[in-house]
């Protein structure tokens, strides 16, 4: 509303405003005496009567003008029957008045009083009347002055047009009384006074089923009370309305004391103005209690464009509303008080504006308990679109809410102190802008600025309380700036979402405190030109126990795009979530100091920056048990965290981020690392160096450090350290897994690196490559899960290495690679976990660096496969192969072992037939008896048989004969048995199938078997196996002193029995073909390695008696010869029976 308005309002000239009567308490009234005959009733000091008689010469019907009747000394009744009263002169009753029926009074001229003055009390009581055109050119009350009190009751009373000079245009009473009935006032005005409709002096009560309403009703000047002035102002189940009223102060209603709304009342304020404050009312004091009062369209010039009050009080179940309230200069466009309480209540405030502060409300103090209030689309020019208030508290279970409001400070709000929410409320921010500039505040000298939604000195929140701020813009502090502390009480909660600002998106403040359980979330939050797009905290972030902060796709122009905290803590169980947030540093967040409690958790995900896509941070400790994870990062350096400082015993993970240099973690120069956790990084990468980690610092200490199959373009797919001064890096537990990347090192460490525990795994063709200035290596270096593992140093320090298949050490040299190279074409290297190198693929074998498969008749020793041995058994080597670390043929058949497969194993013995042959030994002590019977049982068979053969000759020479025939058949199978095991080690025989020379000596050993005395047991009798049933062990004279024991044991028992001679000759015809056979197997020889070496060397005699070598091939054939010598002269006396 213009100024233009009020200057053809209030005209030229001056005026006394007289000063407001104090509210007194009222008493009994004392009534004229000559009134008091009639019985008046005075119970509450109203001033009533039941029977007044009639005012003498006052018409009571049809139309009259009354013009210098003279003063009425007593009390009377004025009853009208369609009367109308034209006066052109003022009625003094100098008592009381009692007017009924149906009057109509109207002035016919500007009057030196009112129309009607009454000295006493007016009572209206079931009338209908009306006062128009009354002009009271002197003094107060146009239609009525009233020096006492006015009643009505069962009434309808109209001031229409009333003037009066300087008080009451409608009428002038001490005190005013409604009961069931309705009072109007149309277009009544003062000239110099207040009260343009009704002036009352103490107390207007408007009683149940009552209403009074005044329109288009005004005082000119410094009047005070366009429709109405009165002390107190009281309503109990009844109706006001004040309608386009104006005044000085205000614009409806001026109510120096209380101004109260019983229960089923209600008050309506429209288009009322007032030149100063107050354009709807004015008041000291205004309650409701189950009541309704409603502003609309009302304007003041400085003050309180809906109403000025000192205090505000809403009882339970009452309402009130202010709706396109406007103060064109000062502050409080709907409502201007310095205390305003709500309980059990609603206000709602509505399309208003001010010049300077509180487009909607401007209070001192603002306290609700279990109510709600809500700013929407209010404006001020300067502070709180919504509201200004010195103190806000939310009792419980209270709701605030401010949406679409504008100003240059606190767009939705400015406390300028404290706002406090209790338990179980709710406040609200949406929509809400904060206008002013840092040019702005920097004229304007201003401590604060911006705070979109809220601009307060300190925020805080109790339990269960929860705070929205949505879509709110400013240029610090989007969704609010708190000059104090933001503090979160237990459970509390409290959102940003789409808020923007220059600095601090969401919130902008020095310390944001959450409590246990509390929660806070930015989404969709900006800083447009410097930190903070979620929160900007200048001092500390904290988190205490079991707290949450959740950060999502928040960005900011510099840094923390989620979160800027010169401080962060967490304390144990409190956890932090960062999701889609960029910035130039610190896409998630940015911190000069981070420190994580126990059990404490921080998460960023899918963040974005130039440096530190998840974090950036000058020093960042965790406490045992805390854990980071950094999840699909992005930068140009750290692309999941960059920080000077590490430190702490918690755990860092980070997967599948990335970045130019250190796709996981950078941490640039004159930074250090003492990290007593765990850190871990899976599938990071680098366009350039350090796929995990790339480090600047002079110092590296890491407890464990784990890569899974990170990578990088340039070098150090896992860890690059590029110290000027030289990197000192030690790492107590290393684990590093690659199966797929490109042909780079996997760590480069420009300095010291000190390696202790080291897990290797990777199926990636490049192997594992490691690069220092200076190595050392404080474990065996295991790499039997890598395909190769190559280091290079200028100095190294190592325990050995564990190489896997098809690899082999090579030792350290300088500025040469070692470790585990892989076997060059041509070599091999057969064992995992090998310490070995690799070796030339041996004679007669097919081999690939992890694979060897020998030729039949071959054979190599597993301990230095590079040696090839020739089986003299060929039939016990069937081409051995050895592949993946595994053997899947072995290189010699079941029962053989040793070089050559010469040897029996365990369980196996050497066979009676022939030293290479061996047979598997019985188990079971019954096949080992029955083997035994065998045994014994076929000796003793063929001995009978020569001795009956000799027995029953008749001559000499029949014996003679016998002894010859048999002697040479067993001749013959001895030496065929001697020579066929000859033939099958010739070069000839080696290229017979392996299948066919094992029937062979199969069949040799079965013929042996059969033909020979001593060797005729069943085929798989061995006597070394027989004696080691019975505890003997298994050596080749064992069977040689076996066979002699049993031959003389049956030649003695024979020579007792029957004749000496015979069992002799019996004895030498079947034993000593086997005996003389069993000195020859001392002398079996062969050669295991090519026969190209001349004369003895690389002959082989194992069964020469032990240690013996030359000496005990003499022992042994000097034997051979004093036993045949023996055995051609016993025969001697066999001639002699004959």
């Amino acid at each position: 509303m213009a100024k233009a308005l009020f200057t053809a309002l209030f005209l030229s000239g001056g005026h006394a405003v007289r000063p407001l009567q104090p509210f007194l308490q009222l008493t009994t009234e004392v009534v004229p005496p000559d009134d008091t005959e009639i019985g008046e009733v005075n119970a509450v000091g109203w001033g009533a009567s039941a029977i007044y008689p009639p005012c003498a010469g006052l018409p009571q019907s049809g139309s009259h003008v009354l013009d210098a009747l003279p003063n009425f000394s007593s009390s009377c009744s004025w009853r009208g029957e369609g009367l109308t009263a034209t006066l052109k002169k003022p009625l003094i009753f100098e008592g009381s008045l009692v007017l009924t029926g149906d009057i109509q009074i109207l002035g016919a001229q500007k009057l030196d009083g009112a129309c009607i003055t009454v000295l006493g009390n007016v009572s209206l009581i079931s009338t209908q009347a009306s006062f128009v055109g009354c002009y009271n050119q002197v003094g107060t009350g146009g239609g009525i002055f009233v020096q006492e009190n006015l009643i009505a009751s069962n009434s309808d009373v109209r001031f229409e047009n009333c003037t009066a000079k300087t008080g009451g245009g409608g009428y002038d009473s001490k005190n005013t009384q409604v009961s069931r009935s309705r009072l109007l006032f149309e277009n009544c005005h003062t000239e110099y006074g207040d009260g343009g409709g009704a002036f009352v002096r103490k107390l207007f009560s408007l009683g149940p089923n009552s209403s009074a309403q005044f329109r288009n009703c005004w005082t000119r000047r410094y009047g005070h009370g366009g429709g109405l002035l009165a002390d107190d102002f009281v309503q109990e189940h009844s109706e006001v309305f004040f309608d386009d009223c104006r005044s000085n102060s205000g614009g409806c209603a001026y109510v120096n004391h209380n101004f109260s709304l019983g229960t089923n009342s209600s008050a309506h304020f429209r288009g009322c103005a007032a030149h100063h404050e107050g354009g709807g009312l004015h008041a000291e004091r205004f309650t409701q209690s189950k009541s309704e009062v409603h502003f609309n369209s009302c304007f003041a010039t400085h003050y309180g464009g809906c109403a000025r009050l000192r205090e505000f009080k809403q009882g339970p179940n009452s309402a009130a509303s202010f709706r396109s309230c406007e103060v064109e200069v000062h502050h409080g466009g709907g409502l201007f008080a310095s205390d305003f309480a709500q309980e059990q209540s609603t206000v709602l405030f509505e399309d208003s504006w001010a010049g300077e502060h509180g487009g909607c409300m401007y209070a001192v103090t603002f306290s609700q308990e279990s109510s709600s209030a809500d700013f929407q689309n209010c404006t001020s020019y300067i502070d709180g679109g919504g509201a200004k208030v010195g103190r806000l508290h939310q009792r419980p279970n209270s709701f605030l809410r401010f949406q679409n409001c504008t100003a240059m400070r606190g767009g939705g709000a400015r406390v300028v102190e404290d706002f406090r929410q209790g338990p179980y409320s709710s406040a609200h921010f949406v929509n809400c802008t904060a206008t002013s500039t840092h040019t702005d505040a920097y004229h304007a000298k201003w401590m604060m600025y911006g705070g979109g939604g809220l601009l307060a000195d300190n925020f805080t929140q109790e339990a269960e309380s929860k705070a929205f701020f949505e879509t709110c813009t400013a240029e610090i502090g989007g969704g609010a700036n708190v000059r104090g502390s933001f503090r979160q009480g237990s459970r509390s909660s409290a959102q940003f979402r789409g808020c923007v600002a220059k600095r601090g998106g969401g919130v902008y403040v020095p310390d944001f405190i959450q409590e246990e359980h509390s929660i806070v979330l930015f989404e969709k939050c900006k800083a447009s030109f410097d930190v903070g797009g979620g929160a900007c905290v200048r001092k500390q972030f904290h988190q205490g126990p079991n707290s949450s902060a959740q950060f999502r796709s928040c960005d900011a122009a510099r840094q923390g795009g989620a979160l800027w905290s010169d401080t962060w803590t967490q304390e144990p169980r409190s956890a932090a979530l960062f999701e889609n947030c960029a910035a130039v540093d610190g896409g998630g967040g940015a911190s000069n100091f981070f420190r994580q409690g126990r059990d404490s958790s921080a998460e960023f995900q899918s963040c974005t920056a130039k440096r530190g896509g998840g974090l950036f941070a000058v020093n960042y400790k965790q406490e045992a048990g805390s854990s980071a994870a950094f999840r699909n990062c992005t930068a140009r350096f750290g692309g999941g965290l960059r920080v000077i400082s590490l430190g702490g015993n918690g755990s860092l993970q980070f997967k599948t981020c990335r970045a130019e240099a250190g796709g996981g973690l950078g941490v640039p120069e004159n930074g250090k690392v003492l990290h007593g956790g765990s850190l871990s990084f899976e599938a990071c990468s680098a366009a350039s160096t350090g796929g995990g980690i790339f480090s600047s610092a002079v110092q590296g200490h890491f407890v464990k450090l784990r890569f899974e199959q990170c990578d990088a373009r340039v070098g150090a797919a896992a860890f690059a350290a590029t110290a000027v001064d030289n990197a000192t890096v030690h790492i107590q537990e290393l684990t590093l897994a690659n199966d797929e990347k490109s042909d780079v090192k996997d760590f480069a460490v420009a300095g010291s690196l000190q390696l202790g525990s080291v897990r290797l795994r990777t199926e990636s063709k490049f192997g594992i490559s490691v690069v220092a200035q200076d190595l050392l290596l404080e474990d065996v270096m295991d790499c039997t899960g890598t395909t190769s593992c190559l280091f290079s140093a200028n100095t190294s320090e190592s325990r050995g290495f564990r190489c896997p298949l098809g690899t082999g050490v090579v030792n350290f040299s300088k500025l040469e690679d070692f470790g585990c190279f892989a076997c060059k074409p041509g070599d091999m290297q057969l064992f995992n976990v090998s310490n070995r190198s690799c070796h030339r693929c041996p004679d007669g074998g097919q081999c690939s660096a992890s694979e060897l498969k020998m030729e039949p008749g071959l054979m190599v020793d597993m301990r230095n496969v590079s040696r090839t041995f020739h089986c003299p058994n060929e039939a016990a080597c069937a081409g051995g192969e050895f592949s993946h670390g595994a053997v899947k043929v072995p290189m010699c058949e079941d029962g053989f072992q040793g070089q050559g497969c010469a040897d029996c194993s365990d369980g196996y013995a050497m066979a009676d037939s022939s030293v290479l042959v061996c047979k598997a030994c019985r188990t079971r002590r019954s096949a080992q008896v029955v083997q035994w019977i065998l045994f014994l049982s076929q000796r003793t068979f063929l001995f009978a048989l020569a001795a009956t053969s000799a027995i029953g000759a008749k001559t000499a020479g029949d014996l003679k004969h016998s002894s010859i025939y048999l002697n040479q058949l067993m001749a013959f199978a001895t030496i065929s048995n001697t020579i066929m095991a000859a033939v099958l080690q010739t070069q000839t025989a080696k290229h017979i199938r392996s299948e066919s020379a094992s029937f062979l000596f199969d069949a040799t050993d079965f013929v042996a078997q059969t033909a020979s005395a001593g060797q005729g047991s069943l085929h798989s009798v061995s006597s070394q196996c027989l004696l080691s049933y019975i505890g003997f062990e298994k050596t080749v004279w064992g069977p040689h002193l076996l066979d002699v024991a049993v031959a003389a044991l049956l030649v003695a028992t024979l020579s007792l029995m029957k004749d000496f001679r015979a069992a002799l000759i019996a004895g030498l015809n079947c034993f000593l073909p086997t005996m003389a056979a069993d000195f020859g197997k001392y002398l079996v020889c062969y050669r295991l390695e090519p026969e190209g070496i001349s004369g003895l060397q690389g002959l082989q005699c194992p069964y020469l008696p032990r240690g013996a070598g030359l000496a005990g091939g003499t022992q042994v054939v000097g034997g051979l010869t004093l036993f045949m010598t023996a055995a051609l002269w016993s025969p001697c006396p066999a001639t002699w029976s004959s």
